[in-house]
Protein backbone atom coordinates (compact mmCIF):
# COMPACT_ATOMS: atom_id res chain seq x y z
CA UNK A 1 0.00 0.00 0.00
CA UNK A 2 2.87 2.47 0.94
CA UNK A 3 5.04 1.57 -2.11
CA UNK A 4 1.53 2.39 -4.26
CA UNK A 5 1.69 5.82 -2.87
CA UNK A 6 5.28 6.51 -3.35
CA UNK A 7 5.01 5.51 -6.79
CA UNK A 8 3.02 8.14 -9.43
CA UNK A 9 -0.19 6.46 -10.48
CA UNK A 10 0.57 5.88 -14.04
CA UNK A 11 3.20 3.30 -12.36
CA UNK A 12 5.88 4.16 -15.24
CA UNK A 13 8.18 6.41 -13.17
CA UNK A 14 9.02 6.51 -9.43
CA UNK A 15 7.62 9.29 -8.15
CA UNK A 16 10.59 12.00 -6.11
CA UNK A 17 9.66 10.75 -2.94
CA UNK A 18 10.11 7.57 -3.47
CA UNK A 19 13.56 8.90 -4.85
CA UNK A 20 14.05 10.40 -1.22
CA UNK A 21 13.03 7.99 0.74
CA UNK A 22 15.86 5.37 -1.18
CA UNK A 23 18.55 7.85 -0.73
CA UNK A 24 17.85 8.34 2.78
CA UNK A 25 17.69 4.37 3.17
CA UNK A 26 20.84 4.13 1.50
CA UNK A 27 22.98 6.55 3.62
CA UNK A 28 21.68 5.71 6.92
CA UNK A 29 23.00 1.95 5.81
CA UNK A 30 26.46 3.61 4.95
CA UNK A 31 26.47 5.77 8.18
CA UNK A 32 25.89 2.73 10.17
CA UNK A 33 28.61 0.81 8.22
CA UNK A 34 30.87 3.70 8.65
CA UNK A 35 30.25 3.95 12.41
CA UNK A 36 30.07 0.30 13.29
CA UNK A 37 33.45 -0.04 11.10
CA UNK A 38 34.97 3.29 13.47
CA UNK A 39 34.13 0.92 16.67
CA UNK A 40 35.72 -2.21 15.12
CA UNK A 41 39.41 -0.51 14.28
CA UNK A 42 38.81 1.14 17.54
CA UNK A 43 38.32 -2.04 19.44
CA UNK A 44 41.09 -3.82 17.71
CA UNK A 45 43.33 -0.91 18.00
CA UNK A 46 43.07 -1.41 22.01
CA UNK A 47 43.34 -5.13 21.94
CA UNK A 48 46.56 -4.27 20.11
CA UNK A 49 47.92 -1.94 22.46
CA UNK A 50 46.56 -3.91 25.58
CA UNK A 51 48.32 -6.92 24.36
CA UNK A 52 51.75 -4.94 24.06
CA UNK A 53 51.32 -3.41 27.51
CA UNK A 54 50.49 -7.52 28.98
CA UNK A 55 53.78 -8.15 26.73
CA UNK A 56 55.99 -5.58 28.73
CA UNK A 57 54.44 -6.05 32.49
CA UNK A 58 55.93 -10.01 31.52
CA UNK A 59 59.27 -8.40 30.26
CA UNK A 60 59.47 -6.98 33.42
CA UNK A 61 58.56 -9.52 35.39
CA UNK A 62 61.36 -11.46 33.90
CA UNK A 63 64.01 -9.01 34.49
CA UNK A 64 62.85 -8.75 37.96
CA UNK A 65 63.65 -12.27 38.04
CA UNK A 66 66.97 -12.06 36.83
CA UNK A 67 68.09 -9.32 38.82
CA UNK A 68 67.30 -11.59 41.74
CA UNK A 69 69.05 -14.56 40.15
CA UNK A 70 71.95 -12.69 39.31
CA UNK A 71 72.08 -10.74 42.98
CA UNK A 72 71.77 -13.73 44.95
CA UNK A 73 74.32 -15.97 43.34
CA UNK A 74 77.68 -16.27 43.35
CA UNK A 75 80.45 -15.23 40.06
CA UNK A 76 80.42 -18.15 38.39
CA UNK A 77 77.03 -18.47 38.15
CA UNK A 78 75.83 -14.76 37.08
CA UNK A 79 76.55 -15.04 33.03
CA UNK A 80 73.59 -16.04 32.25
CA UNK A 81 71.40 -13.54 34.53
CA UNK A 82 73.40 -10.52 33.30
CA UNK A 83 72.81 -11.73 29.87
CA UNK A 84 68.83 -11.99 30.36
CA UNK A 85 69.23 -8.32 32.29
CA UNK A 86 70.32 -6.81 29.42
CA UNK A 87 68.10 -8.77 26.72
CA UNK A 88 65.50 -7.56 28.90
CA UNK A 89 65.83 -3.67 29.45
CA UNK A 90 66.70 -3.57 25.44
CA UNK A 91 63.29 -5.48 24.96
CA UNK A 92 61.43 -3.52 27.28
CA UNK A 93 63.30 -0.35 26.12
CA UNK A 94 61.77 -0.78 23.00
CA UNK A 95 57.82 -2.05 23.99
CA UNK A 96 57.82 0.99 25.70
CA UNK A 97 59.06 3.09 22.68
CA UNK A 98 56.49 0.87 20.24
CA UNK A 99 53.82 2.26 23.66
CA UNK A 100 54.63 5.58 23.33
CA UNK A 101 54.50 5.99 19.50
CA UNK A 102 50.58 5.41 20.21
CA UNK A 103 50.01 8.12 22.96
CA UNK A 104 52.86 10.09 24.76
CA UNK A 105 54.01 8.63 28.11
CA UNK A 106 57.00 10.55 29.43
CA UNK A 107 56.41 9.24 32.42
CA UNK A 108 57.12 5.46 31.12
CA UNK A 109 60.68 6.84 30.24
CA UNK A 110 61.58 8.85 33.31
CA UNK A 111 60.15 5.13 35.32
CA UNK A 112 62.35 3.14 33.31
CA UNK A 113 65.41 5.08 33.59
CA UNK A 114 65.01 4.44 37.59
CA UNK A 115 64.25 0.52 36.85
CA UNK A 116 67.55 0.55 34.58
CA UNK A 117 69.79 2.69 37.51
CA UNK A 118 67.95 0.74 40.31
CA UNK A 119 69.34 -2.61 38.60
CA UNK A 120 72.97 -1.48 36.94
CA UNK A 121 74.09 1.10 40.01
CA UNK A 122 76.76 0.67 41.88
CA UNK A 123 78.90 -2.64 41.50
CA UNK A 124 76.85 -4.45 38.32
CA UNK A 125 79.19 -6.72 36.07
CA UNK A 126 82.13 -6.61 39.20
CA UNK A 127 84.35 -9.54 39.83
CA UNK A 128 83.89 -8.21 43.41
CA UNK A 129 80.07 -8.48 43.84
CA UNK A 130 79.30 -10.81 46.47
CA UNK A 131 75.41 -12.90 47.07
CA UNK A 132 72.96 -10.40 48.49
CA UNK A 133 69.78 -11.42 50.41
CA UNK A 134 66.22 -11.02 48.95
CA UNK A 135 65.45 -8.62 51.64
CA UNK A 136 68.50 -6.28 50.81
CA UNK A 137 68.43 -2.58 49.58
CA UNK A 138 69.24 -3.23 46.01
CA UNK A 139 66.63 -5.83 45.39
CA UNK A 140 63.93 -4.09 47.61
CA UNK A 141 64.85 -1.24 44.98
CA UNK A 142 64.55 -3.15 41.82
CA UNK A 143 61.32 -4.33 42.74
CA UNK A 144 59.94 -0.83 43.89
CA UNK A 145 61.27 -0.05 40.62
CA UNK A 146 59.70 -2.67 38.51
CA UNK A 147 56.61 -2.42 40.20
CA UNK A 148 56.42 1.31 39.64
CA UNK A 149 56.81 1.32 36.03
CA UNK A 150 54.35 -1.93 35.67
CA UNK A 151 51.52 0.36 37.57
CA UNK A 152 52.46 3.51 35.54
CA UNK A 153 52.27 1.72 32.24
CA UNK A 154 48.55 0.14 33.47
CA UNK A 155 48.01 3.77 34.27
CA UNK A 156 48.55 5.41 30.90
CA UNK A 157 46.55 2.10 29.15
CA UNK A 158 43.54 2.88 31.56
CA UNK A 159 43.46 6.48 30.96
CA UNK A 160 44.66 6.53 27.00
CA UNK A 161 41.37 6.83 24.67
CA UNK A 162 42.88 4.98 21.42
Amino acid sequence: MLLHRLRNPDMSEPSPLWIWVTIFGWLVTAIGWLVANFQANHRERRKEIRAEVDRLISTLDGLLEAAREYYTSNGNNREEPRLRIHTLINRSSSQIEFLETRKNGPEMNIRMAALFEAITDGNFESKKLKPQPLSGERYVRIAAATENLSSTVERWFRSSSF
